[in-house]
């Protein structure tokens, strides 16, 4: 049966398998090189065939009448070509970034400092929690980091300042908040622990 493939956007061929299997093994083609037979109308890529590139066909030798056959030894296996090489060394860098991208997400914050943890508490507890307490929370003005208050106690931060916001009957007023909120570092988000709005 005649082959035909396509490299470069140019058909060539015809080939026979043993001639495919020369250049898979060449590295001339890979699985995703086109190809086409006689009597098909589409191409499809080597990958489909590639059991019959891997696999030397089996010859059997004469038997001479009366004499037992022993098993044929088994086949060498085929070294690599260059398109699995390929294939293995992008798997092999996929699989270490995955791994990267693990590593940091285990570490979470490990590499901020203790300022950035408390300006990310301060953000958090004004575009999350403390809007969720008020009656306009699209009205609310915070005060900036530098006017507000946050401590540390353990892992609790404790972010105090002070909103203006509207208020039932629309008029803005200005109250203070009280917000306590911890890292959970496994996930990477703040939990809320308590607030007040006064």
């Amino acid at each position: 049966m005649d082959y035909y493939v396509n490299i470069a956007g140019q058909t060539k061929g015809p080939y026979t398998i043993h001639q495919l299997r020369q250049m898979w093994n060449a590295g001339t083609v890979t699985r995703q090189t086109l190809y086409s037979q006689e009597g098909m109308s589409e191409w499809l890529p080597l990958g489909h065939l590639q059991y019959h590139l891997e696999t030397e066909p089996e010859t059997a030798a004469p038997v001479a009448s009366g004499t037992p056959q022993t098993p044929a030894a088994p086949a060498k296996r085929k070294s690599f070509g260059l398109g699995r090489i390929v294939g293995l060394g992008c798997l092999g860098i996929f699989i270490l970034i995955l791994l990267l991208i693990f590593i940091g997400a285990l570490a979470g914050n490990s590499g901020k400092t203790a300022s950035d943890n408390k300006f990310d508490a301060y953000y958090t507890a004004k575009t999350s929690f403390v809007p969720a307490q008020l009656k306009a929370p699209s009205t609310a003005k915070f005060a900036d980091f530098s006017d507000c208050t946050v401590t540390v106690e353990g892992d609790v931060y404790t972010v105090s300042g002070w909103v203006d916001a509207q208020n039932s009957f629309g008029a803005m007023i200005r109250q203070n908040f009280v917000c306590k909120l911890r890292l959970d570092a496994s996930r990477g988000k703040w939990v809320q622990i308590d607030t007040s709005i006064f």
